[in-house]
């Protein structure tokens, strides 16, 4: 076998290998997912039809609750805070100028 008849053999195997792998994979999956479905016959039972039922109601007198053993303490509002007395503030800071001679002259 010459070197073209080589190449040409490894790049015509390359170019259709992918293809043949695809459509071998197609016609596994479409054989493997076909199966037979079994069926039965089913026969529907027919019901006799219901007879409506009547309920009676009576009405019972409200019953008061039981008064509770132990009285929860009522809660104290807490007395409102005195307010503060408004702070007066003096001005402390007086400034002096002194007479500051000019000697550079």
């Amino acid at each position: 076998m010459n070197k073209f008849k080589y190449l040409q053999t490894i790049g015509t195997v390359t170019v259709f290998l992918p293809a043949i792998l695809a459509i071998g994979g197609a016609i596994t999956y479409t054989f493997s997912t076909s199966k037979e479905v079994e069926t039965e016959a089913v026969t529907v039972a027919v019901e006799t039809p219901k007879v409506d039922t009547v309920v009676v109601v009576k009405e019972v007198a409200p019953v008061a609750p039981p008064t509770p053993a132990v009285k929860k303490p009522t809660p104290v509002p807490a007395p409102a805070p005195a307010p503060e007395p408004p702070k007066i503030v003096k001005d402390t800071v007086i400034e002096k100028v002194a007479a500051e001679l000019d000697t550079t002259k």
